[in-house]
C-alpha cells in the first residue's frame, strides 16, 4: 500500500493516527497480563499480532478452571473511534467444562473506545449490541441451547485517579460504566423466555500508553500484571 510514496504515506499516517489510540495502543508484540479475581479466578493474557492501517488483531488467551480458551479480536479503526465485531462475537470449545459455546452478532452500533482527544472528565458514550448465543453441552444428546442478548453500554470519563496494581502505580482516568442487559432464551419446545432486564455497573481505571490497568465490578476485580509495551 505504502509503494505509492508520498501521498499513501500521508493517507497512512493519518488511519495510523485512529489505530493508535493512546488507551488502547496497539504495537506489534505489545501485551498485557492480567489477574480476574472473581468466583471463578481467571488469567488473562493479550498480545498484539498484526498491525495495518485499517485496524490490528489481539490474541486473548484466558485460563481457568484449569482450561486454556484462546480467541482473535479483529479491531477495526475509524474516525469514530476503535470497533471490534469479534468484541461480542466467536466459537469457544470448552470441553471440560460446558462443551461448545457459539455467539454470533445480530447487530451492533457505537464505538467501543473512542478517540483520545475525547478522552476528558464529563465525556460520556455508548454502544449497543444484541447477539445469539447457542451452547452445546458437553453431555451426549443434550439439546442446544439459543439465548438472545440486548445489551446498552453507557461510559462516562470521572477524572484522574490514581491506583496501584501489581504492574505499577499509575496516573489514570477513571471510566464508570452501565450495563443494561435483556436476555432471551428460546426453548426447545419452541417457546421463548424473557427474563427481566439486569443492571451492572464496572469502574474502569485507564493509562495513556498503556490502556487498561484496573478494572472493578460487584463481582470481579481484574488487575494489570505485566505490560510489555
Amino acid at each position: 500500500m505504502r509503494q505509492y510514496a508520498f501521498l499513501l504515506a500521508l493517507l497512512g499516517a493519518s488511519a495510523w493516527a485512529q489505530c493508535s489510540e493512546p488507551f488502547y495502543p496497539a504495537r506489534p508484540g505489545m501485551s498485557w497480563e492480567y489477574q480476574v479475581e472473581s468466583a471463578q479466578p481467571a488469567r488473562v493474557h493479550l498480545v498484539v499480532n498484526r498491525v495495518s492501517s485499517h485496524g490490528f488483531v489481539v490474541t486473548q488467551t484466558t485460563q481457568f478452571q484449569g482450561t486454556t480458551v484462546k480467541i482473535h479480536l479483529h479491531w477495526s479503526c475509524t474516525p469514530q473511534g476503535l470497533v471490534s465485531p469479534d468484541f461480542f462475537s466467536g466459537s469457544v470449545s470448552i470441553p471440560k467444562l460446558t462443551g461448545a459455546f457459539k455467539s454470533t452478532l445480530v447487530r451492533y452500533n457505537g464505538v467501543i473506545f473512542p478517540p483520545a482527544a475525547l478522552w476528558k472528565p464529563g465525556y460520556s458514550w455508548s454502544y449497543h449490541f444484541v447477539i445469539r448465543e447457542t451452547s452445546t453441552e458437553s453431555v451426549p444428546n443434550s439439546p442446544s441451547v439459543q439465548v438472545q442478548v440486548d445489551e446498552t453500554v453507557t461510559n462516562t470519563i470521572i477524572g484522574p485517579a490514581k491506583v496501584q496494581v501489581p504492574a505499577g502505580t499509575y496516573q489514570a482516568l477513571e471510566v464508570k460504566s452501565a450495563y443494561r442487559v435483556l436476555t432471551t432464551e428460546e426453548l426447545p419446545n419452541g417457546m421463548s423466555y424473557a427474563t427481566p432486564p439486569i443492571q451492572d455497573t464496572a469502574t474502569s481505571y485507564y493509562v495513556q500508553g498503556i490502556g487498561l490497568v484496573l478494572q472493578v465490578t460487584p463481582q470481579t476485580r481484574e488487575e494489570l500484571l505485566h505490560f510489555t509495551p
